[in-house]
């Protein structure tokens, strides 16, 4: 599999929850982050989002590839090392004060854990210094050719 041909996970941090995780987004926010980190702006905009306020990551790479805009057939993703550290979890399909809740509670992220509705799972961390980019992947879109519409990743 890709971790045990790139990554090993013997230097993650148990107690501090840490795992890689994926987050996608465009070409240009994947440079911005890889030189200064992640970084929480604050907007009103943050309320509507399906767990609140924090920065989105996901253990499953087609989830957060839906976040990744294409660019001439080319879509970019992060790789990251995140400290969960302790987590709120929630089984709502949509809970938009999680993370008040979490932050409340003492905790350090929301755990969305989504099986029930048969979805991966995501992972908000609430403060920008819990994530770090390990690497920025790009990943080309085979293009079916009767369709137009992204067939497979290469």
């Amino acid at each position: 599999t890709f971790f045990s041909q790139v990554l090993s996970c013997e230097h993650l941090e148990e107690e501090l929850g840490e795992r890689f995780l994926w987050h996608g987004t465009c070409k240009e926010s994947s440079e911005l982050i890889a030189v200064d980190g992640f970084s929480l702006l604050l907007s009103d905009a943050d309320r509507r989002k399906r767990f609140g306020r924090g920065i989105y990551f996901a253990e499953n790479l087609d989830k957060s590839l839906a976040y990744a805009d294409e660019q001439d057939g080319v879509c970019f993703v992060l790789l990251c090392r995140v400290a969960c550290g302790r987590t709120l979890v929630t089984t709502a399909l949509e809970d938009h004060t999680a993370d008040a809740r979490a932050l409340a509670e003492g905790r350090d992220s929301v755990l969305a854990d989504l099986a029930d509705f048969e979805l991966p799972r995501e992972f908000v961390a609430l403060r920008q210094e819990q994530a770090y980019p390990e690497y920025i992947v790009e990943l080309a879109r085979d293009r079916d050719a009767a369709t137009g519409s992204a067939a497979s990743l290469r």
